[in-house]
């Protein structure tokens, strides 16, 4: 079973470089989102549905593995859903249990990052599709449409249009 243990642990060892790799294509598009750029996403959507294809290939040998290690051990639960946290209760070697201990914060950071960036971008894609639409039907927005003292969950400054 310590093969299969080290096997999983380099799969998530890959799999963190690319949901990494995924964190920052999310940061990058904000940052053109932010600055209005929607026309120069088409790159960064490429780059970002092949990191994201990538990452499935991985998930897709990890789930593998955990199940190869579920059977073996004869882990059974109730839904069979065997998560992370359940293979680093049965690893013996402490060594190797606080490795895995730490990949799995840094995998929970970086997901939990990808999802509030990807909220951001699809909200911030939202907001500019609605003013488009909105400019393209000829009104006109006023200053006092605007919130200039609103803040993001990092207490970032950001624009919020009142009418949207």
């Amino acid at each position: 079973m310590e093969s299969k243990i080290k096997e999983l642990y380099i799969i998530l060892q890959r799999e963190l470089k690319v949901i990494e790799l995924i964190n920052e294509t999310e940061k990058m598009k904000n940052s053109f989102l932010v600055k209005g750029k929607l026309f120069d996403l088409s790159e960064i959507n490429d780059e970002l549905s092949k990191l994201i294809e990538e990452n499935q290939k991985l998930e897709n040998n990890r789930v593998r593995i955990i199940n190869e290690i579920k059977e073996e051990k004869n882990m059974r639960k109730d839904n069979n859903d065997i998560k992370l946290k359940d293979i680093i209760s049965i690893i013996e070697n402490e060594s190797l249990k606080n490795s895995f201990q730490s990949l799995y914060e840094k995998l929970k950071k970086e997901v939990e990052e990808i999802k509030y960036y990807s909220n951001l971008n699809n909200e911030l894609i939202k907001a500019s599709l609605e003013v488009i639409d909105i400019t393209l039907k000829g009104n006109d927005l006023d200053m006092s449409d605007i919130d200039y003292t609103a803040k993001d969950r990092n207490n970032f400054s950001i624009l919020i249009n009142k009418i949207i």
